[in-house]
């Protein structure tokens, strides 16, 4: 763990370096929950919509500050550092690779909740924005939800990066794997406005567990069997992600023939 926290630290001050290109960044994903907001609310009014004008503000404000945290950029990156042989320093460093990149997206993440604060604190005064989570037990349950939909989000977006050990291209992996957040996640549409059969499926499905379900949670839409039964289905979803994951290094290794390994 001494290791870890070194590398937080390093890593910490390293995007320090690039606070500029991260503020850039983190205003340009604002852009797309902010402009759902707008558009929900007009049609909020609908008496076929399932939410109300209020819900959709919170939703949509909680996509901005839990998508933050439970997001993952490193696979695109892995990807590219196998195909051009830059991994190759890190196999020979006395630390697991997965610490380096564990240390990258904290860091960035604590940068980008920086500049998001003042952000965030503006939108809820202006859109009168309530907390509807209370009670220590449902405030731990979902400190645990977060916890467990940022570690899934992140290994899984690792195992597909390790697909370069085998693919020459995994842009279009990447990319089914973006259109299946795009339905099942409810980054940009609420499940409770999908069809019924995209909801059913998203309940089996890991995507709904990385961004959905602790908003749900945080917002009091889930019962005490709801949230055991999501949590339960997290969990499992998080154990075959890391076996996947120790597989895929394991053997990609084996795989990995660039200069230096």
């Amino acid at each position: 763990m001494r290791k870890l926290f070194a590398y937080l630290r390093v890593y910490f001050l390293d995007t320090l370096t690039y606070r500029g290109n991260i503020l850039l960044f983190t205003l340009s994903g604002l852009a797309q929950p902010v402009i759902n907001i707008f558009v929900w609310l007009s049609i909020s009014g609908m008496a076929a919509s399932p939410m109300t004008r209020i819900e959709f503000i919170q939703y949509f404000i909680l996509v901005i500050l839990i998508g933050t945290w439970t997001s993952a950029w490193a696979g695109q990156f892995i990807s590219a550092d196998i195909r051009l042989g830059k991994i190759s320093p890190f196999l020979l460093k006395p630390v697991p690779f997965i610490f380096h990149e564990i240390a990258n997206n904290i860091g960035e993440k604590i940068i980008k909740t920086t500049y998001l604060l003042p952000f965030a604190v503006y939108l809820v005064v202006s859109f009168n924005f309530n907390l509807p989570l209370n009670g220590y037990l449902n405030i731990f349950l979902f400190i645990v939800v977060i916890c467990v939909s940022t570690l899934l989000m992140f290994i899984v977006d690792m195992c597909i990066g390790f697909w370069a050990f085998w693919l020459d291209d995994t842009a279009a992996v990447f990319e089914l794997f973006g259109v299946c957040m795009f339905f099942f996640s409810g980054k940009f549409i609420p499940l409770v406005m999908m069809p019924k059969i995209i909801q059913q499926v998203s309940d089996f499905l890991p995507f709904r567990y990385v961004l959905s379900f602790p908003i749900e949670l945080f917002l009091g839409k889930l019962s005490s069997l709801d949230i055991l039964k999501g949590l339960t289905i997290q969990i499992l979803w998080l154990s075959v992600a890391v076996v996947v994951y120790k597989l895929s290094w394991s053997r990609g290794l084996k795989k990995y023939s660039a200069s230096g390994a």
